[in-house]
């Protein structure tokens, strides 16, 4: 979340915690790669320890290959990031909204005072 989460590069959790680089044309066409070379390097050839950016870096590598944060997830489509979360431009969602309990019901009514007989 912006302003929030800036300098986040991990979400603990996850199978593998360092959050994925992965960029899509202006088609939508995911690219976890550009020029042969993953964004933030292979998983797989580096156990996992892949290159740790944060969400304005991602958005800025992506920008400097002419492609943009995807709106979508890339599974499948390479660099072994199937097992990172992963940076996308779609918004986080909204948390629920607070539920307010309903007022308690009122007290039952007090029995009347016992009547005096004459």
């Amino acid at each position: 979340k912006p302003g929030e989460h800036d300098d986040t590069t991990t979400w603990p959790g996850m199978a593998a915690e360092a959050i994925a680089a992965q960029c899509c044309t202006a088609g939508g066409q995911c690219r976890r790669e550009h020029n042969g070379e993953c964004i933030a390097g292979h998983s797989n050839e580096r156990n996992g320890e892949i290159e740790r950016l944060s969400y304005g870096e991602t958005e800025a590598r992506c920008a400097a290959f002419g492609l943009a944060l995807c709106a979508k997830s890339c599974a499948g489509t390479g660099c072994y990031y199937n097992f990172h979360p992963v940076y996308t431009s779609l918004p986080c969602p909204s948390p629920p909204p607070a539920t307010i309990a309903p007022p308690s019901p009122p007290p039952p009514p007090s029995p009347p005072p016992p009547s005096s007989s004459p």
